[in-house]
């Protein structure tokens, strides 16, 4: 999925530009103060949707939220945002790809989030 996401560890930030606008879900209560087209994936995991830059951003305590750009200039903060997706997120799956992986799970497991 990180070969796929980002062509290698090559592209920090997602390359088909006409899918930015779509990870703005503006039923989030914060809405997307830093713009419809702000939340495309960025970093190795590629980070996107505003409710992602959020909880991401609360978790780090950076505000991601107003400057998500952040995870595209700074390399800490973009492999810092990774490593929380890969331990907390669980996306459609049924646990974190961490889990996933430490607990034999399988390849498939861990590229459900």
């Amino acid at each position: 999925n990180v070969h796929h996401e980002t062509g290698g560890l090559v592209h920090i930030k997602e390359q088909n530009q006409a899918n930015y606008p779509h990870y703005c879900d503006r039923s989030q209560p914060y809405g997307c103060p830093a713009g419809q087209a702000a939340y495309y994936g960025r970093g190795p995991i590629q980070l996107s949707w505003n409710f992602n830059y959020k909880a991401a951003g609360d978790h780090l305590r950076i505000n991601l939220l107003n400057d998500p750009w952040q995870v595209e200039r700074n390399a800490a903060t973009s492999w810092k945002t990774a490593l929380w997706y890969w331990m907390t997120q669980r996306g459609p799956g049924t646990m974190t790809p961490h889990s996933a992986m430490v607990n034999s799970r399988g390849f498939g497991e861990t590229i459900r989030s």
